[in-house]
């Protein structure tokens, strides 16, 4: 079982990792990870850390040493806490890092519905920039049922979309809530569902949340037009 943390207090099975999002910087190169176990068993847990990008709308970690983390494997026992120390070992870049905690259980194994899995639990690390540019490039495709809503990242920092909604004339507002991150250089899909899906050559109105601020933006459907920065 693979689980994102993306809210406080955000758990998976009988884990609960605290932050659920952490930035790492030179001025503040280390952070402190806390993850308790709410069960009544004890658990083997591996630490690691991975470099985070994009590519085709697919996640892609790969090991790295740019973030060092400590303990690497370590026995949790049930109602107990353990705090783990990560440390940046790279300077900050032009365009934000970004890398995952991977909080994995070895090698006991869960049998849930006849199936054996395993806990896997991702945290989000951010090395921010010290311009950070906000830049999201907009696309509406028709589809049966709804319209797609595509999301191209050309600033230099990423965006979580917590919500989205689209409307236009004659199309009755509907919107989904999100938890997408879009990475710099990253391309994001949305599906909305629609009961009268848009026309090609018609205009929407998209518009919604995100952990940069609120975002709103013209397009027409079938056609990369709108574009919605730094609110």
């Amino acid at each position: 079982m693979a689980a994102a943390i993306a809210a406080p207090g955000a758990s998976a099975t009988d884990l609960q990792v605290y932050p659920v999002r952490i930035l790492l910087d030179p001025q503040n190169p280390t952070a402190v990870v806390t993850l308790i176990n709410r069960g009544d068993t004890d658990t083997l847990l591996q630490l690691g850390v991975a470099a985070w990008e994009q590519d085709a709308g697919a996640d892609k970690l790969t090991q790295t040493r740019d973030i060092l983390a400590n303990p690497g494997v370590f026995l949790l026992k049930a109602g107990e806490q353990q705090i783990a120390r990560i440390a940046l070992r790279v300077p900050q870049d032009v365009k934000e890092r970004s890398y995952r905690i991977v909080v994995q259980e070895v090698p006991r194994q869960r049998i849930a519905n006849g199936l054996s899995t395993v806990l896997r639990l991702l945290v989000p690390v951010f090395v921010p920039v010290p311009n950070p540019t906000v830049a999201l490039q907009w696309e509406a495709r028709p589809i049966p049922g709804g319209v797609e809503v595509v999301a191209h990242n050309s600033g230099n920092v990423h965006v979580q979309i917590r919500a989205i909604k689209a409307t236009g004339d004659r199309i009755a507002p509907a919107g989904k809530a999100l938890n997408l991150y879009i990475l710099p250089g990253a391309t994001g899909l949305m599906r909305i569902t629609m009961p009268n899906p848009p026309a090609a050559g018609s205009m929407l109105q998209l518009s919604g949340e995100s952990d940069q601020g609120n975002f709103s933006a013209m397009v027409q459907a079938g056609a990369m037009q709108g574009v919605s920065g730094q609110p």
